[in-house]
């Protein structure tokens, strides 16, 4: 059975199976999860007992390739919702189905980057009336990181599906019962958000834990401008795994720090000659710097920056952090 969100397709799930199931969500995570997340609804929508069972229309669904899917926005460079995304949104939604195994079809439309600023509200504006009247097996899903950045317009309109979280421990608990090794169930428990199915989707993705090497040699190994090149190269060179790599280099500093502020709020104590080499290298006031400066790169990279020159930057402010906050 593929792995589900009790929040999100789990509640979809239920929904279907008690008849009260709506035409149109909003579904609200972390930005890393939002894709998976609108992918589980559709998977649940569009598969023949609304479950997300293994079978050639849910892979379909999760591998992107159902005709009746429809992802939005279409310009994935820019990837705003425009108006001219909606207006297609409308037309398609009076369509019949392209498949013949299709009720209905199925509309994801991530606004996370399209919930302010200019045109905001004109697409959702455009999105109402199709709120308001939808047609008969028309789902639509919106994803965003925060709901109340849509309009109340649309929000009354959406019933709100928000991930499930769990703490750190609980996730690294349910990996481990599961029999998989210690010190991996630590990394993809940090990495997890608070999710036990994101927690397994690490474990089996080993270019997730390709990232997080490469950012552990970042923290320790990189000792200056010098040999900067050397860790920065392959981060680049892995660039669909940029986001790993980001988030688990936050891990490493926020390590740093709390080893030495309050040890048993660590958590990768199987990395703890690792987070050490770091603690001698970056003080607290460096690592907390650092911090700041991923999450800019980060900023950066959503709004379409050059990665090479994103990654050369942050290298270089991350080493002028370490030498300005020497103790």
């Amino acid at each position: 059975m593929l792995t589900t969100d009790k929040n999100v397709g789990g509640y979809l799930e239920r929904a279907f199976a008690e008849g009260r199931v709506g035409h149109a969500y909003i579904v609200v995570g972390d930005k890393q999860y939002l894709a998976g997340l609108l992918t589980e609804c559709a998977v649940v929508v569009m598969s023949p007992t609304h479950r997300a069972e293994e079978n050639e229309i849910t892979n379909r669904v999760a591998s992107g390739q159902h005709q009746d899917v429809i992802v939005l926005p279409t310009d994935k460079s820019k990837n705003k919702v425009s108006v001219a995304d909606i207006n297609m949104l409308v037309e398609e939604s009076y369509k019949r189905p392209v498949d013949d195994s299709s009720a209905g079809r199925v509309f994801l439309v991530d606004a996370s980057n399209s919930i302010s600023g200019i045109g905001a509200e004109l697409w959702q504006n455009k999105l109402l009336k199709t709120l308001e009247e939808p047609t008969e097996g028309v789902h639509i899903f919106i994803g965003v990181t925060d709901p109340e950045g849509l309009l109340p317009t649309i929000r009354s309109r959406c019933q709100i599906l928000r991930r499930t979280t769990a703490t750190v421990a609980e996730v690294y608990n349910a990996l481990r019962a599961d029999g998989f090794d210690s010190r991996a169930c630590e990394i993809a428990a940090a990495l997890s958000g608070g999710s036990v199915p994101e927690g397994k989707l690490v474990l089996n993705n080993p270019a997730v834990f390709n990232a997080c090497e490469r950012a552990i040699l970042f923290a320790r190994d990189m000792t200056s401008t010098k040999n900067a090149l050397m860790y920065v190269a392959p981060v680049v060179q892995n660039k669909d795994n940029i986001y790993d790599f980001l988030r688990f280099l936050q891990v490493i500093f926020r390590e740093s720090a709390v080893s030495r502020i309050s040890p048993s709020l660590c958590l990768l104590p199987s990395m703890k000659d690792e987070i050490r080499t770091v603690s001698d290298n970056y003080t607290i006031d460096a690592c907390r710097a650092a911090l700041e400066l991923i999450d800019v790169a980060k900023k950066r990279l959503d709004d379409g920056a050059n990665l090479q020159v994103t990654i050369d930057e942050l290298a270089s402010s991350v080493l002028e952090v370490k030498y300005r906050c020497r103790q």
